[in-house]
């Protein structure tokens, strides 16, 4: 056999490997993950508004003062800070920056600590929607 088969053989056989064993991560993780549901199925807490018998409102609980808004009556001036804010590539990547997730990788390993986060507003969400509120990186996978 010669080297460059045998060069090919271990190159094949090693992408295979690890082919397998990111399928095998991808598939123990997604194991544990909740049902997906809708954004329509979104039920967040809202404002409980009280009124007297003649119409008037006369009070209102909560525990998050939360009110409703369609996309269409935000405006785009907001749109755009938030978009810079808190995911500045959100119209260039699908819901994954894998630049910002290295960068924040590489930023931790150096500092010791998780100094910084990569998350976009699509990661962000669904976190919220889906996970808890812990910071692992087991949960970050």
């Amino acid at each position: 056999m010669s080297k460059f088969k045998k060069l090919t053989l271990i190159v094949v056989v090693l992408g295979a490997l690890g082919l397998a064993s990111g399928l095998g991560v991808y598939f123990y993780y997604a194991s544990m993950l909740p049902p997906l549901f809708s954004v329509q199925d979104y039920d967040p807490l809202l404002v409980s508004e009280v009124y007297a018998r003649n119409g008037e409102k006369i009070g209102e609980f909560y525990r998050e003062n939360r009110k409703l808004v369609p996309v269409e009556e935000i405006p785009e001036d907001l749109i755009n800070a938030f978009l810079s804010a808190e995911d500045s590539n959100f119209y260039s990547h699908h819901g994954f920056n894998f630049k910002g997730i290295f960068r924040a990788i590489i930023a931790n390993l150096t500092s010791g600590e998780r100094s910084q986060g990569a998350s976009t507003i699509t990661q962000q969400a669904a976190r919220t929607l889906f996970l808890s509120s812990e910071k692992t990186y087991t949960r970050k996978l």
